[in-house]
């Protein structure tokens, strides 16, 4: 669980920088209400798996040096291991890496293909 904490705190600060450098949010009301949504959820996944953490005795290490993610750099628990997030305003290639934050491990959909294909 306190993986999940750590990957949950290092995907904030990705999309955050990207939220905040949307200087003007009334020209495009969809992108800015998106990502602030999104950050909304990783903010509630973080506190899910504190509260979790904490359910089974565990005690969540936010400000642990050790746990604070660095960027640029990998997430956490090897996840997405190839994958290099960093800090950056909102650019398309801000958005193809928090795409690639979202996308799962094992999509359901390349899956069924693969079976149908077979």
């Amino acid at each position: 669980m306190q993986q999940a904490v750590l990957l949950e705190l290092a995907t904030l600060p990705p999309y955050l920088c990207g939220l905040w450098s949307i200087e003007d949010p009334s020209q495009d009301e969809g992108v800015f209400h998106a990502i602030r949504e999104i950050a909304f959820d990783e903010m509630s996944h973080l506190g899910l798996a504190g509260n979790l953490l904490t359910t089974i005795g565990g005690v969540p290490r936010l400000a642990d040096e050790r746990a604070v993610p660095t960027y640029p750099g990998p997430l956490p628990g090897g996840i997405c291991p190839c994958l290099t997030v960093f800090l950056s305003g909102l650019t398309t290639n801000s958005l193809d890496m928090c795409a690639r934050i979202e996308e799962p491990d094992h999509p359901i959909t390349a899956a069924r293909a693969t079976t149908r294909s077979a």
